[in-house]
């Protein structure tokens, strides 16, 4: 059974994989294609992790895949426009 937070992790795939598809099969420049992925997967994100996290907010886990995602963020983001 699928269940919510299976949803918002399929969520963030498709996201990311819709950004490079378009990426790859447009005239979009791949680096604008997976920024804008990016950012359309980011509310998914902080909805796992502040809004309804499925783990304590004092559990390590929480903080370091809060720091992965903005690490990740930031460098898409330079990427694309650097």
């Amino acid at each position: 059974m699928v269940e919510y937070y299976d949803w918002i992790l399929i969520a963030i795939a498709v996201a990311l994989a819709s950004g490079f598809a378009v990426g790859l099969a447009t005239t979009v420049p791949l680096e604008m294609a997976m920024a804008g992925s990016v950012l359309v997967s980011t509310p998914f994100v902080y909805e796992a992790t502040f809004r309804n996290p499925p783990i304590p907010e004092n559990d390590a886990r929480r903080t370091v895949a809060v720091i992965v995602w903005h690490v990740l963020l930031v460098w898409v983001l330079l990427v694309a426009v650097l």
